[in-house]
Protein backbone atom coordinates (compact mmCIF):
# COMPACT_ATOMS: atom_id res chain seq x y z
CA UNK A 1 0.00 0.00 0.00
CA UNK A 2 1.19 3.43 -1.14
CA UNK A 3 1.50 6.35 1.70
CA UNK A 4 1.17 9.84 1.39
CA UNK A 5 3.30 11.71 3.09
CA UNK A 6 2.78 14.91 5.42
CA UNK A 7 4.99 18.18 6.03
CA UNK A 8 3.19 21.12 7.54
CA UNK A 9 3.22 21.26 11.45
CA UNK A 10 1.24 22.62 13.66
CA UNK A 11 0.95 23.08 17.70
CA UNK A 12 -2.22 23.36 19.90
CA UNK A 13 -2.51 23.41 23.21
CA UNK A 14 -5.28 20.99 24.84
CA UNK A 15 -8.63 22.47 25.75
CA UNK A 16 -11.97 21.19 26.67
CA UNK A 17 -13.86 23.53 25.20
CA UNK A 18 -15.68 22.36 21.88
CA UNK A 19 -15.70 25.29 19.57
CA UNK A 20 -18.92 26.75 17.82
CA UNK A 21 -18.63 26.98 13.82
CA UNK A 22 -19.04 24.74 11.24
CA UNK A 23 -16.92 22.24 8.88
CA UNK A 24 -18.08 23.38 5.15
CA UNK A 25 -21.38 23.68 6.50
CA UNK A 26 -21.65 20.76 8.92
CA UNK A 27 -23.59 21.04 11.83
CA UNK A 28 -22.68 23.91 14.20
CA UNK A 29 -21.69 23.03 17.74
CA UNK A 30 -22.54 25.32 20.93
CA UNK A 31 -19.90 26.03 23.23
CA UNK A 32 -19.90 23.67 25.54
CA UNK A 33 -17.58 20.93 27.84
CA UNK A 34 -18.32 17.85 26.95
CA UNK A 35 -18.59 14.87 29.01
CA UNK A 36 -18.60 11.98 26.67
CA UNK A 37 -15.39 10.38 27.76
CA UNK A 38 -14.16 7.86 30.17
CA UNK A 39 -15.28 8.22 34.20
CA UNK A 40 -15.51 12.09 33.09
CA UNK A 41 -16.66 14.28 36.09
CA UNK A 42 -15.55 18.21 35.84
CA UNK A 43 -13.56 18.99 32.66
CA UNK A 44 -11.11 21.11 35.45
CA UNK A 45 -8.36 19.07 35.34
CA UNK A 46 -4.71 19.37 36.17
CA UNK A 47 -3.40 16.83 33.22
CA UNK A 48 -2.37 18.80 29.92
CA UNK A 49 -1.16 18.01 26.57
CA UNK A 50 0.23 19.67 23.01
CA UNK A 51 -0.51 18.39 19.58
CA UNK A 52 1.21 18.26 16.74
CA UNK A 53 -0.47 17.62 13.46
CA UNK A 54 1.56 16.83 10.24
CA UNK A 55 -0.62 17.40 7.12
CA UNK A 56 0.87 18.29 3.54
CA UNK A 57 -2.66 19.28 2.11
CA UNK A 58 -3.73 22.07 4.41
CA UNK A 59 -2.20 24.64 6.46
CA UNK A 60 -4.06 23.97 9.51
CA UNK A 61 -2.95 27.09 10.88
CA UNK A 62 -5.82 28.68 9.45
CA UNK A 63 -8.36 26.11 10.58
CA UNK A 64 -7.85 26.44 14.25
CA UNK A 65 -9.32 29.23 15.72
CA UNK A 66 -8.92 29.86 19.68
CA UNK A 67 -11.73 32.16 19.82
CA UNK A 68 -15.19 30.79 20.94
CA UNK A 69 -16.98 31.34 18.07
CA UNK A 70 -14.10 30.42 15.75
CA UNK A 71 -14.45 27.50 13.35
CA UNK A 72 -13.83 23.77 14.62
CA UNK A 73 -10.80 22.62 13.91
CA UNK A 74 -10.62 20.46 10.95
CA UNK A 75 -8.25 18.29 9.08
CA UNK A 76 -8.76 17.97 5.49
CA UNK A 77 -7.61 14.35 4.01
CA UNK A 78 -7.47 12.65 1.40
CA UNK A 79 -8.05 8.71 1.15
CA UNK A 80 -4.70 7.00 1.47
CA UNK A 81 -2.78 10.65 2.94
CA UNK A 82 -0.80 9.67 6.22
CA UNK A 83 -1.37 12.16 9.02
CA UNK A 84 1.29 11.86 11.85
CA UNK A 85 -0.20 12.94 15.21
CA UNK A 86 2.05 13.71 18.06
CA UNK A 87 1.48 13.98 21.50
CA UNK A 88 3.21 15.42 24.01
CA UNK A 89 2.12 14.95 27.39
CA UNK A 90 3.13 17.81 29.88
CA UNK A 91 1.91 16.44 33.11
CA UNK A 92 -1.40 14.15 34.15
CA UNK A 93 0.81 10.90 34.63
CA UNK A 94 1.97 11.35 31.15
CA UNK A 95 -1.29 9.16 29.64
CA UNK A 96 -4.04 10.07 27.41
CA UNK A 97 -6.56 8.06 25.05
CA UNK A 98 -7.64 8.47 21.64
CA UNK A 99 -10.63 7.65 20.06
CA UNK A 100 -11.94 7.89 16.26
CA UNK A 101 -15.92 8.75 15.50
CA UNK A 102 -18.45 8.68 13.11
CA UNK A 103 -19.18 12.48 13.22
CA UNK A 104 -22.17 12.17 11.52
CA UNK A 105 -23.42 9.06 13.62
CA UNK A 106 -24.90 10.40 17.26
CA UNK A 107 -25.42 7.33 18.75
CA UNK A 108 -22.16 5.97 17.69
CA UNK A 109 -20.40 9.74 19.00
CA UNK A 110 -22.20 9.01 22.34
CA UNK A 111 -20.72 5.81 22.83
CA UNK A 112 -17.09 5.17 24.22
CA UNK A 113 -16.47 2.12 22.48
CA UNK A 114 -17.22 3.35 19.18
CA UNK A 115 -15.44 2.67 15.96
CA UNK A 116 -11.87 2.95 17.61
CA UNK A 117 -10.56 3.33 20.73
CA UNK A 118 -6.38 3.48 21.92
CA UNK A 119 -5.83 4.16 25.78
CA UNK A 120 -3.71 2.81 28.48
CA UNK A 121 -3.86 -0.77 29.73
CA UNK A 122 -4.25 0.49 33.44
CA UNK A 123 -2.66 3.52 35.59
CA UNK A 124 0.37 2.04 36.32
CA UNK A 125 2.17 2.38 32.39
CA UNK A 126 2.14 3.44 29.17
CA UNK A 127 0.91 -0.35 27.55
CA UNK A 128 -1.49 0.96 24.81
CA UNK A 129 -4.59 -1.38 24.22
CA UNK A 130 -6.53 -0.91 20.71
CA UNK A 131 -10.21 -1.53 21.15
CA UNK A 132 -12.68 -1.52 17.99
CA UNK A 133 -15.97 -2.38 17.22
CA UNK A 134 -17.60 -5.08 14.48
CA UNK A 135 -17.82 -2.26 12.16
CA UNK A 136 -14.19 -1.81 9.92
CA UNK A 137 -12.40 1.44 11.66
CA UNK A 138 -10.95 1.90 7.93
CA UNK A 139 -8.31 3.54 9.91
CA UNK A 140 -4.83 2.06 10.61
CA UNK A 141 -2.06 2.94 13.29
CA UNK A 142 1.53 3.04 14.40
CA UNK A 143 2.43 3.67 18.19
CA UNK A 144 6.02 4.70 18.16
CA UNK A 145 7.36 2.76 21.40
CA UNK A 146 8.34 5.73 22.92
CA UNK A 147 8.49 4.79 26.71
CA UNK A 148 8.32 6.42 29.85
CA UNK A 149 8.33 6.74 33.37
CA UNK A 150 4.36 7.08 34.47
CA UNK A 151 4.32 9.59 36.71
CA UNK A 152 7.62 11.49 36.02
CA UNK A 153 7.19 14.85 35.52
CA UNK A 154 9.26 15.07 32.37
CA UNK A 155 7.10 15.69 29.44
CA UNK A 156 7.09 12.30 27.27
CA UNK A 157 5.65 12.52 23.37
CA UNK A 158 3.96 9.65 21.38
CA UNK A 159 3.84 9.72 17.71
CA UNK A 160 1.36 7.70 15.65
CA UNK A 161 0.24 7.86 12.37
CA UNK A 162 -3.44 7.53 11.18
CA UNK A 163 -4.26 6.60 7.42
CA UNK A 164 -7.87 6.64 6.20
CA UNK A 165 -8.40 4.27 4.12
CA UNK A 166 -9.63 4.27 0.44
CA UNK A 167 -13.56 3.19 0.56
CA UNK A 168 -14.57 4.68 3.92
CA UNK A 169 -18.39 4.92 3.91
CA UNK A 170 -17.71 8.01 6.22
CA UNK A 171 -17.32 12.08 5.68
CA UNK A 172 -16.07 13.57 8.66
CA UNK A 173 -14.29 11.26 11.27
CA UNK A 174 -14.30 13.03 14.70
CA UNK A 175 -10.89 12.70 17.08
CA UNK A 176 -11.06 12.97 20.71
CA UNK A 177 -7.96 12.89 22.67
CA UNK A 178 -8.16 12.86 26.20
CA UNK A 179 -5.96 13.36 29.01
CA UNK A 180 -6.54 12.02 32.95
CA UNK A 181 -6.18 14.33 36.03
CA UNK A 182 -6.86 14.77 39.24
CA UNK A 183 -9.38 17.28 40.95
CA UNK A 184 -10.33 17.09 44.74
CA UNK A 185 -9.28 13.42 44.73
CA UNK A 186 -11.25 13.01 41.90
CA UNK A 187 -10.52 11.12 38.84
CA UNK A 188 -10.97 13.85 35.60
CA UNK A 189 -10.37 13.95 31.97
CA UNK A 190 -9.80 16.94 29.34
CA UNK A 191 -10.51 16.55 26.18
CA UNK A 192 -9.51 18.34 22.92
CA UNK A 193 -11.96 17.38 19.72
CA UNK A 194 -10.64 17.54 16.11
CA UNK A 195 -12.38 16.76 12.70
CA UNK A 196 -10.97 15.01 9.83
CA UNK A 197 -13.09 15.88 6.56
CA UNK A 198 -12.25 13.16 4.04
CA UNK A 199 -11.50 14.47 0.79
CA UNK A 200 -11.93 13.28 -2.91
CA UNK A 201 -8.35 12.16 -4.00
CA UNK A 202 -8.82 13.80 -7.43
CA UNK A 203 -9.35 17.54 -6.18
CA UNK A 204 -5.26 17.59 -6.31
CA UNK A 205 -4.93 21.34 -5.31
CA UNK A 206 -7.58 21.05 -2.39
CA UNK A 207 -9.43 24.14 -3.41
CA UNK A 208 -13.36 22.05 -3.59
CA UNK A 209 -13.21 22.00 -7.37
CA UNK A 210 -11.51 19.73 -9.94
CA UNK A 211 -10.83 21.52 -13.10
CA UNK A 212 -7.96 22.84 -15.50
CA UNK A 213 -5.93 23.61 -12.26
CA UNK A 214 -5.66 19.85 -11.37
CA UNK A 215 -4.57 18.74 -14.44
CA UNK A 216 -1.88 21.53 -14.43
CA UNK A 217 -0.42 20.20 -11.48
CA UNK A 218 -0.65 16.32 -12.50
CA UNK A 219 1.28 17.35 -15.69
CA UNK A 220 4.21 19.53 -13.49
CA UNK A 221 4.79 15.98 -11.80
CA UNK A 222 4.98 13.88 -15.10
CA UNK A 223 6.52 10.89 -14.92
CA UNK A 224 7.54 10.79 -11.34
CA UNK A 225 5.87 8.71 -8.44
CA UNK A 226 4.54 11.31 -6.48
CA UNK A 227 2.13 9.36 -4.67
CA UNK A 228 -0.54 12.84 -4.20
CA UNK A 229 -1.09 12.67 -8.25
CA UNK A 230 -0.09 9.15 -9.05
CA UNK A 231 -4.20 8.15 -8.77
CA UNK A 232 -4.70 5.51 -11.50
CA UNK A 233 -5.22 2.67 -10.97
CA UNK A 234 -7.14 3.25 -8.44
CA UNK A 235 -7.35 3.12 -5.08
CA UNK A 236 -3.22 3.47 -4.68
CA UNK A 237 -1.68 3.84 -8.41
CA UNK A 238 0.97 2.19 -9.99
CA UNK A 239 3.98 3.93 -9.59
CA UNK A 240 4.26 6.42 -11.73
CA UNK A 241 2.09 9.68 -12.91
CA UNK A 242 1.47 9.35 -16.37
CA UNK A 243 -1.30 9.33 -19.30
CA UNK A 244 -3.57 6.52 -16.93
CA UNK A 245 -3.91 8.91 -13.90
CA UNK A 246 -5.07 11.85 -16.82
CA UNK A 247 -7.56 9.65 -17.48
CA UNK A 248 -8.66 9.50 -14.57
CA UNK A 249 -8.64 13.35 -13.77
CA UNK A 250 -10.30 13.90 -16.74
CA UNK A 251 -13.25 11.88 -15.79
CA UNK A 252 -13.62 13.78 -12.42
CA UNK A 253 -13.52 17.14 -14.27
CA UNK A 254 -15.74 19.69 -12.75
CA UNK A 255 -16.89 17.88 -10.03
CA UNK A 256 -17.58 20.02 -7.00
CA UNK A 257 -16.85 19.47 -3.36
CA UNK A 258 -17.43 22.21 -1.70
CA UNK A 259 -21.47 21.96 -1.52
CA UNK A 260 -22.63 21.15 1.39
CA UNK A 261 -26.19 20.42 -0.72
CA UNK A 262 -26.88 19.46 -4.35
CA UNK A 263 -30.27 18.57 -5.33
CA UNK A 264 -29.65 17.38 -8.76
CA UNK A 265 -33.19 16.83 -9.31
CA UNK A 266 -32.37 14.58 -13.02
CA UNK A 267 -34.58 11.67 -11.10
CA UNK A 268 -37.13 10.28 -13.57
CA UNK A 269 -39.68 8.86 -11.15
CA UNK A 270 -40.45 8.45 -7.52
CA UNK A 271 -41.62 10.66 -4.83
CA UNK A 272 -37.41 11.60 -3.35
CA UNK A 273 -35.36 14.63 -4.93
CA UNK A 274 -31.66 12.77 -3.60
CA UNK A 275 -29.25 15.16 -2.22
CA UNK A 276 -25.69 14.25 -3.61
CA UNK A 277 -24.07 15.25 -1.02
CA UNK A 278 -25.29 14.73 2.28
CA UNK A 279 -28.52 12.88 1.84
CA UNK A 280 -30.23 15.69 2.83
CA UNK A 281 -33.02 14.39 0.41
CA UNK A 282 -36.44 16.53 -0.67
CA UNK A 283 -40.06 15.56 -0.64
CA UNK A 284 -41.89 15.89 -3.69
CA UNK A 285 -45.33 17.25 -2.34
CA UNK A 286 -48.43 17.48 -4.51
CA UNK A 287 -47.55 16.11 -8.01
CA UNK A 288 -44.44 17.68 -9.82
CA UNK A 289 -43.87 16.09 -12.98
CA UNK A 290 -40.25 14.51 -13.61
CA UNK A 291 -38.75 16.09 -17.04
CA UNK A 292 -35.60 14.29 -17.93
CA UNK A 293 -35.74 15.19 -21.61
CA UNK A 294 -36.93 19.24 -20.45
CA UNK A 295 -33.77 20.04 -18.85
CA UNK A 296 -30.54 22.33 -18.25
CA UNK A 297 -28.40 20.01 -16.36
CA UNK A 298 -29.60 16.47 -17.35
CA UNK A 299 -33.12 17.20 -16.11
CA UNK A 300 -35.69 19.04 -14.12
CA UNK A 301 -38.75 19.05 -11.87
CA UNK A 302 -42.28 20.76 -13.32
CA UNK A 303 -44.56 22.86 -10.75
CA UNK A 304 -47.53 23.14 -11.33
CA UNK A 305 -48.16 26.56 -9.72
CA UNK A 306 -51.26 24.91 -7.69
CA UNK A 307 -49.97 22.56 -4.76
CA UNK A 308 -46.41 21.08 -6.00
CA UNK A 309 -43.46 21.68 -3.89
CA UNK A 310 -40.23 19.95 -2.40
CA UNK A 311 -39.92 19.86 1.23
CA UNK A 312 -36.30 19.09 3.16
CA UNK A 313 -34.63 18.97 6.63
CA UNK A 314 -31.64 20.42 5.78
CA UNK A 315 -30.87 23.25 7.98
CA UNK A 316 -28.06 26.04 7.00
CA UNK A 317 -28.10 29.23 9.38
CA UNK A 318 -26.94 32.36 7.68
CA UNK A 319 -25.78 33.55 11.24
CA UNK A 320 -23.45 30.63 11.27
CA UNK A 321 -21.69 32.09 8.23
CA UNK A 322 -21.73 33.07 4.66
CA UNK A 323 -23.29 30.83 2.01
CA UNK A 324 -24.53 31.00 -1.61
CA UNK A 325 -27.79 29.36 -3.01
CA UNK A 326 -28.27 28.65 -6.99
CA UNK A 327 -30.67 27.42 -9.14
CA UNK A 328 -31.44 27.00 -12.84
CA UNK A 329 -35.14 28.13 -13.59
CA UNK A 330 -37.70 28.21 -16.85
CA UNK A 331 -41.35 29.86 -16.15
CA UNK A 332 -42.60 30.68 -12.94
CA UNK A 333 -44.88 33.72 -12.68
CA UNK A 334 -44.70 36.97 -10.47
CA UNK A 335 -44.63 36.32 -6.48
CA UNK A 336 -43.84 33.11 -7.14
CA UNK A 337 -41.08 31.52 -4.90
CA UNK A 338 -37.91 29.32 -5.68
CA UNK A 339 -35.86 28.66 -2.10
CA UNK A 340 -38.05 29.99 1.10
CA UNK A 341 -36.91 28.71 4.64
CA UNK A 342 -39.54 27.95 6.97
CA UNK A 343 -40.19 29.93 10.00
CA UNK A 344 -39.12 27.47 13.53
CA UNK A 345 -41.07 27.77 16.74
CA UNK A 346 -38.85 27.28 19.86
CA UNK A 347 -40.94 27.58 23.07
CA UNK A 348 -43.47 30.98 22.84
CA UNK A 349 -40.97 32.45 20.56
CA UNK A 350 -41.00 31.91 16.35
CA UNK A 351 -37.58 32.62 14.51
CA UNK A 352 -38.53 33.80 11.31
CA UNK A 353 -37.49 32.41 8.13
CA UNK A 354 -37.34 33.94 4.85
CA UNK A 355 -37.66 34.02 0.70
CA UNK A 356 -33.86 32.99 -0.47
CA UNK A 357 -35.19 33.38 -3.80
CA UNK A 358 -38.39 34.07 -5.40
CA UNK A 359 -39.68 36.88 -7.58
CA UNK A 360 -41.58 40.40 -6.53
CA UNK A 361 -45.34 39.94 -7.10
CA UNK A 362 -45.87 43.23 -9.18
CA UNK A 363 -42.93 42.37 -11.79
CA UNK A 364 -41.47 39.00 -12.07
CA UNK A 365 -38.33 40.40 -10.59
CA UNK A 366 -35.59 38.33 -8.77
CA UNK A 367 -35.70 39.25 -5.33
CA UNK A 368 -35.16 37.84 -1.82
CA UNK A 369 -36.52 38.69 1.45
CA UNK A 370 -33.24 37.35 3.39
CA UNK A 371 -32.88 39.99 6.19
CA UNK A 372 -33.09 41.32 9.69
CA UNK A 373 -35.58 43.76 10.65
CA UNK A 374 -36.08 46.47 9.94
CA UNK A 375 -34.31 46.31 6.20
CA UNK A 376 -36.34 45.70 3.49
CA UNK A 377 -36.02 42.67 0.86
CA UNK A 378 -33.31 42.83 -2.30
CA UNK A 379 -34.73 43.41 -5.29
CA UNK A 380 -33.24 43.21 -8.72
CA UNK A 381 -34.50 44.98 -12.41
CA UNK A 382 -34.08 41.31 -13.98
CA UNK A 383 -37.57 39.84 -14.99
CA UNK A 384 -36.57 36.34 -14.36
CA UNK A 385 -40.30 34.78 -15.17
CA UNK A 386 -39.97 35.24 -19.35
CA UNK A 387 -40.32 32.00 -19.93
CA UNK A 388 -36.55 31.04 -20.80
CA UNK A 389 -33.73 29.28 -18.52
CA UNK A 390 -32.41 31.30 -15.88
CA UNK A 391 -29.31 30.60 -13.74
CA UNK A 392 -30.61 33.15 -10.96
CA UNK A 393 -28.68 32.95 -7.29
CA UNK A 394 -27.83 34.43 -4.09
CA UNK A 395 -25.29 35.46 -1.74
CA UNK A 396 -24.75 36.20 1.19
CA UNK A 397 -21.48 37.67 2.27
CA UNK A 398 -21.50 37.88 6.52
CA UNK A 399 -18.47 39.79 6.77
CA UNK A 400 -19.95 42.75 5.14
CA UNK A 401 -23.61 41.90 5.66
CA UNK A 402 -24.64 42.10 2.22
CA UNK A 403 -26.83 40.08 -0.03
CA UNK A 404 -26.32 39.76 -3.73
CA UNK A 405 -28.20 38.48 -6.19
CA UNK A 406 -27.30 37.41 -9.60
CA UNK A 407 -28.95 36.22 -13.09
CA UNK A 408 -27.24 33.99 -15.49
CA UNK A 409 -23.84 34.69 -14.06
CA UNK A 410 -23.99 38.28 -13.52
CA UNK A 411 -24.82 40.14 -10.24
CA UNK A 412 -27.90 42.37 -10.93
CA UNK A 413 -28.57 43.74 -6.91
CA UNK A 414 -26.32 44.15 -3.91
CA UNK A 415 -26.66 45.37 -0.55
CA UNK A 416 -24.72 49.13 -0.05
CA UNK A 417 -25.35 48.89 3.64
CA UNK A 418 -25.67 45.99 6.23
CA UNK A 419 -28.71 44.20 6.79
CA UNK A 420 -27.79 41.38 9.18
CA UNK A 421 -27.05 39.27 11.10
CA UNK A 422 -29.76 37.02 9.96
CA UNK A 423 -30.49 33.96 12.53
CA UNK A 424 -32.93 31.39 11.07
CA UNK A 425 -32.27 27.17 11.07
CA UNK A 426 -35.93 26.28 9.59
CA UNK A 427 -35.76 23.57 7.01
CA UNK A 428 -36.04 24.20 3.12
CA UNK A 429 -38.97 24.66 0.36
CA UNK A 430 -38.09 24.27 -3.02
CA UNK A 431 -41.25 25.98 -5.28
CA UNK A 432 -43.22 27.64 -2.20
CA UNK A 433 -43.20 30.03 0.09
CA UNK A 434 -42.45 29.17 3.72
CA UNK A 435 -46.49 29.80 5.02
CA UNK A 436 -47.33 27.33 1.73
CA UNK A 437 -49.27 30.57 0.56
CA UNK A 438 -51.78 30.69 -2.67
CA UNK A 439 -50.00 32.72 -5.05
CA UNK A 440 -46.44 31.39 -4.34
CA UNK A 441 -46.53 27.98 -5.65
CA UNK A 442 -43.79 27.48 -8.65
CA UNK A 443 -45.37 27.50 -12.00
CA UNK A 444 -42.20 26.05 -14.32
CA UNK A 445 -39.29 23.84 -14.16
CA UNK A 446 -36.87 23.96 -11.55
CA UNK A 447 -33.13 22.42 -11.98
CA UNK A 448 -29.89 21.97 -10.54
CA UNK A 449 -30.31 23.33 -6.70
CA UNK A 450 -26.66 24.00 -5.35
CA UNK A 451 -25.53 25.17 -1.21
CA UNK A 452 -22.50 26.54 -1.14
CA UNK A 453 -20.85 27.42 2.89
CA UNK A 454 -19.22 30.38 1.97
CA UNK A 455 -20.09 33.11 -0.57
CA UNK A 456 -18.62 32.44 -4.38
CA UNK A 457 -16.82 35.01 -6.24
CA UNK A 458 -17.79 36.67 -9.26
CA UNK A 459 -15.37 33.78 -11.21
CA UNK A 460 -16.46 31.36 -9.39
CA UNK A 461 -20.02 32.18 -10.41
CA UNK A 462 -19.43 32.52 -14.03
CA UNK A 463 -18.44 29.32 -14.03
CA UNK A 464 -21.58 27.50 -12.94
CA UNK A 465 -23.21 28.95 -15.67
CA UNK A 466 -20.91 27.87 -18.63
Amino acid sequence: MKLRTASVILIVNLLSIVMAGTVQGRPSFATTRNNNCFECHTSMVTGRMEVTAEDSLTNLGTQLDGNVRGPLKTFKVAPGQVVTLSVRVLDGNNRFAVQIKDFEKPAQRNNASNLLIWSPANDADNIWTRQQVSNPPYFTKNLSPNNGISGSLSPITYTFDLLIESGTPVDIYELVFAVPGIRGGARVYQEEHFYIEVLSPFDLNRDGIVDSADISLMVDHWHTDEPLYDIAPEPFGDGIVDVQDLIVLSEHLFEDYRMVAHWKLDESEGAIAQDSVRDKDGTLNGEPIWQPADDKIAGALQFDGINDYISTDFTLNPVDGPFSVFAWIKGGASGQVIVSQTDVTVGRSTILGSTWLGTDPSNGKLITTLMELPHGPLESEFVVTDGQWHHVGLVYDLDGLQRHLYVDGVEVAGDTDMVGPVASDGGLYFGVGKNLDVGSFFSGLIDDIRIYPLALNAEEIQALVR
